[in-house]
């Protein structure tokens, strides 16, 4: 049977779901996010060491 107490139940546990979602979500935006990050960082590191080799300074 349907009652006032069910409903009200269902929605603040909806709420918590959804809370619980939306702060897994943004955890993983912020590791994606620190990911690019890395990547960005070393794939600059690399750029610049690749090219060391190829510039004579003398």
């Amino acid at each position: 049977m349907i009652t006032e107490s069910n409903i009200a139940n269902f929605d603040a546990n909806m709420k918590e779901y959804v809370s619980k979602a939306r702060d897994a979500v943004a955890k993983c935006d912020a590791v994606s996010e620190m990911k690019d990050e890395k990547i960005n960082k070393i794939s600059k590191e690399r750029l610049v060491g690749a090219g060391k080799g190829d510039i004579d300074t003398s």
